[in-house]
């Protein structure tokens, strides 16, 4: 049986260091990284202008061609028209990713992508963070908006990636060695989470931001988990 080639959409601060490295172990130079659309950013090509982007899934299908798999941040729309594709991704459930990626934005000096901006030059707090369409609504409303999830064929859990290897071993013969997330968890983020997600009130108030997140992510842990 011919080998499809896997459109693997990783979304930020889910498991991305582990799975990328296991990646590149892999399939080396046969595959394919795509990092550069800032789907998470309003003001990216891909938001301010989807259909014409997708006008141009032939043209990105065509440069991938010769590749085994593509892995990135992009929507799996950009190569909706690579043949035998087989669409797999990477989730974490969404207030603890929200506290990942807050942190992480928050120890750099922000790129051209206009929320990080925002965020380090008005000094935004987690609770302000997590209000923030492109925060609470990644996964819904940036990398997967108008996507049918039923074209998934499969998705690794951040807190279960080892289960996420074995399916990919059982399903399509590829052994990949994909560890543990590699979270950096300094004494700031420890007080934040205890703060944040450990206290079922406080973080009951934050969910009320991420109800369309959560509930995407929920289906697909019902279906794949």
């Amino acid at each position: 049986m011919e080998q499809p080639t896997f459109i693997s959409i990783h979304t930020p601060k889910c498991a991305g260091s582990s799975v990328r490295s296991a990646i590149r172990e892999h399939f080396g130079t046969m595959a394919f990284f795509d990092y550069g659309d800032g789907i998470g950013d309003p003001a990216s090509p891909w938001n301010v202008d989807p259909l014409g982007q997708r006008d141009k899934a032939a043209l990105h299908a065509a440069a991938v061609t010769n590749y085994q798999i593509v892995h990135g941040h992009f929507h799996p729309d950009k190569y909706d028209d690579v043949p035998n594709r087989r669409y797999i991704t990477y989730m974490r459930d969404p207030v603890e990713r929200a506290l990942s990626h807050f942190f992480y934005w928050k120890s750099r000096e922000p790129s051209n992508h206009s929320v990080w901006r925002y965020v380090c030059e008005y000094d935004v707090n987690f609770e302000e963070f997590c209000r923030l369409p492109s925060i609470n609504r990644l996964y819904s409303g940036y990398f997967f908006a108008g996507f049918d999830l039923a074209k998934l064929s499969l998705v690794g859990f951040a807190d279960r990636m080892d289960c996420f290897a074995e399916q990919m071993n059982k399903r399509f013969g590829l052994k990949l060695a994909v560890g543990q997330e590699n979270r950096t968890v300094t004494p700031a983020y420890r007080e934040a989470k205890s703060r944040w997600l450990d206290t079922p009130k406080t973080r009951a108030k934050l969910t009320d931001f991420f109800r369309e997140d959560l509930e995407l992510y929920s289906a697909l842990r019902g279906r794949f988990a």
